[in-house]
């Protein structure tokens, strides 16, 4: 499932559930959601590395505020790097 997939289906589960009436305002404000707007890329765009013909893709998100994202960036990311990025195993 993509992301388009998964935001479309919870979008039409949410709006399937009987109890969303209860809740005041759910339908007006569940009508101004603009999936393309949720799905417009943010942030700094993704910077793939390694082997385009790699099986298998990583994606890494992390923060350079968060103490245990550099706690990995320093310490984790290094050994993914020599065991699998440049053996060709990872992109």
């Amino acid at each position: 499932m993509d992301k388009r997939e998964l935001y479309e289906t919870t979008a039409d589960i949410c709006s399937s559930f009987r109890w969303s009436t209860c809740l005041p305002g759910f339908q007006a404000f569940a009508a101004t959601v603009k999936v393309a707007k949720l799905l417009a890329p943010a942030g700094l765009p993704d910077t793939p590395i390694g082997s385009i013909s790699a099986p298998v893709t990583l994606i890494e998100y992390s923060s350079p505020t968060c103490s245990h994202c550099v706690e990995y960036r320093t310490r984790v990311a290094p050994r993914i790097h020599a065991e699998f990025v440049t053996t060709g195993k990872v992109r």
